[in-house]
């Protein structure tokens, strides 16, 4: 009997249990909801995008309400929208991934969408490959009519140093005859000086000297045309090879950029392989593709840009060289990390305008050795106001700035802003910065902290893995 009230009793608090936690789960859904549907009216559909996965991830393994279904639709539709008209393909992956975890959510519309921007971006890629080829083309034309010209060049180089060595060896006949002729008179001078007086020896002596003399003027003569007509059929060799080899040169170039055609992806484009601590990187096998004089040049005014709105907001906070030093070693992160080189000088030149919201509020916050709660949060705001000063970024790097400069006060188990992103959730890019600007903050000299050596500075970042990536901590240890 008492075994059975035992058990009656195990049954109603196991009961209640599960209430309180269907009931908490229930509640926190529809916060998510609520807050879902206030930043779609307003137009905020990343945050929009972010609170319902949160409430899909809560009923993952439970009943999906009828209005989370409704509204993850609305949201999705809005999103695939902005796939399909901005070209953001970077997030279709992640959208099909979603609605393969979450099937009750998709719909006709939905799938109609993605078939669409599926279309669209099949389309787009065919006509930049068709572009790309039709301009390996008109190079491998070029290259050929340069190659011909080369050529012709050296034919030509080659029938002048010939005329030159005929001319030459004319000159030589010529001078030959010359010599003949006075070997002749001479000869006859002297028949008719031995005749006129063969007693004079003397006479006889000198003829002799001077027969000599003239022989020695030939030798050396042609010995100095055979050493000019040897070095010019040498450097006709030489000139032969060299072009040889430039054209070996030109065309290993030419299949080389060939056998490239199709391997060039854009900033995005690489694939993403998770690392032993689950995080994602950029890892794939291949090398990084070359970038165009375009791309460099394009990748080069950003740098300067970026530099100069940098100075201006150390100016405005009064930290000196704070967006040189977090840029650089935001940089230096990323390639320890496995970014390429491209990516991670896009990470630089991003890291230099992180703060570019602090330029929109009043200088009075920023320079307050003491701050009300107001201010606060006003000087939070700085993440919200960056658009206005980054309008020059190129449209394919939009999306990186925008990550650089508004989330990178996200912390990893939620607690930051503004949108209390967590985890994986949280762009590269921002938990670089977060990890950069905090170090370079308590290593450098400011009027509110003293400074802290590396090493204390990295076991200060260890020590809270609930706001900064363990992974990026790990990675700036390997690099001090």
């Amino acid at each position: 009997m008492l075994q059975s009230k035992r058990r009656v009793l195990v049954v109603s608090v196991l009961l209640t249990v599960l209430a309180g936690v269907f009931a908490d789960t229930s509640a926190l859904t529809e916060r998510f909801l609520t807050k879902a549907n206030d930043d779609y009216s307003a137009g905020r559909y990343d945050a929009a995008y972010n609170d319902i996965n949160s409430a899909l991830k809560l009923n993952k393994n439970s009943e999906m309400p009828d209005s989370l279904v409704l509204m993850a639709q609305t949201v999705y539709a809005s999103r695939l929208e902005i796939v399909r008209d901005e070209n953001e393909y970077d997030l279709l992956e992640e959208i099909k991934d979603n609605l393969q975890q979450y099937p009750r959510i998709n719909n006709a519309k939905l799938t109609s969408l993605i078939r669409q921007i599926d279309s669209q971006r099949e389309k787009q890629n065919a006509a930049a490959a068709e572009r790309k080829e039709a301009a390996q083309q008109q190079e491998t034309r070029r290259m050929h009519q340069e190659n011909l010209e080369m050529n012709q060049k050296t034919l030509d180089a080659q029938q002048r140093a010939q005329s030159e060595q005929s001319k030459l060896l004319e000159n030589l006949s010529t001078s030959v005859g010359s010599l003949n002729k006075s070997f002749d008179t001479i000869g006859e001078g002297l028949n008719k000086t031995a005749e006129q007086n063969r007693s004079s020896f003397r006479v006889i002596t000198t003829a002799i000297f001077v027969i000599a003399g003239v022989l020695l003027l030939i030798f050396l003569i042609v010995m100095f045309i055979i050493q000019m007509a040897m070095r010019s059929s040498r450097r006709q060799h030489e000139q032969f090879e060299a072009t040889l080899k430039m054209v070996a040169a030109m065309q290993n170039a030419t299949t080389n950029t060939m056998l490239r055609l199709g391997g060039v992806t854009n900033l995005y484009g690489a694939s993403v392989i998770k690392s032993v601590s689950g995080t994602k990187w950029n890892t794939d096998a291949l090398p990084e593709p070359e970038m165009t004089e375009e791309e460099q040049k394009e990748l080069q005014e950003l740098a300067i840009k970026c530099e100069e709105l940098g100075v201006k907001i150390d100016q405005a906070t009064g930290r000196k060289n704070n967006s040189k030093n977090v840029s650089e070693l935001v940089y230096k992160l990323a390639l320890q990390m496995g970014e390429q080189q491209q990516t991670a000088s896009v990470y630089f030149c991003a890291a230099m305008v992180y703060d570019a919201g602090f330029l929109a509020l009043d200088p009075e916050v920023l320079t307050a050795e003491t701050l009300t709660e107001e201010q606060r949060q006003e000087l939070r705001r700085h993440v919200e106001l960056f658009n206005d000063y980054l309008q020059f970024v190129p449209k394919r790097y939009w999306t990186i700035f925008k990550d650089a400069a508004g989330k990178h006060h996200a912390n990893m188990d939620g607690s930051g802003y503004p949108e209390g992103l967590e985890g994986e959730t949280i762009p590269h890019v921002a938990r670089l910065i977060r990890v950069a600007e905090t170090y370079v903050s308590m290593s450098s000299t400011r009027n509110y902290r003293a400074i802290t050596d590396k090493e204390t500075a990295i076991a200060a970042l260890k020590d809270q893995p609930h706001i900064f990536d363990p992974d990026v901590v790990e990675a700036l240890e390997e690099i001090m």
